[in-house]
């Protein structure tokens, strides 16, 4: 979520991600909408076992790539 919204901008592609990835941790899209309206509370915390930071890192880099901009 956090890296999502890291450019300011949240367009479509990047809300359908975070429902995908939202979907896949059982959350529903009133789930993923509260996470967002509260951002300015969330951190990003890194992973401490090798293969979840590897996931994570997947993870973050499909969200950059998602609207086709890179900052």
């Amino acid at each position: 979520m956090l890296v999502a919204a890291a450019d300011g901008i949240l367009d479509k592609s990047e809300g359908d991600c975070l429902l995908q990835i939202g979907n896949k941790l059982d959350l529903t899209s009133e789930d993923v909408q509260s996470i967002a309206e509260n951002l300015d509370v969330l951190s990003f915390v890194v992973a401490s076992e090798g293969m979840q930071r590897t996931l994570e890192l997947q993870t973050l880099v499909q969200m950059m790539l998602q609207d086709g901009t890179v900052r």
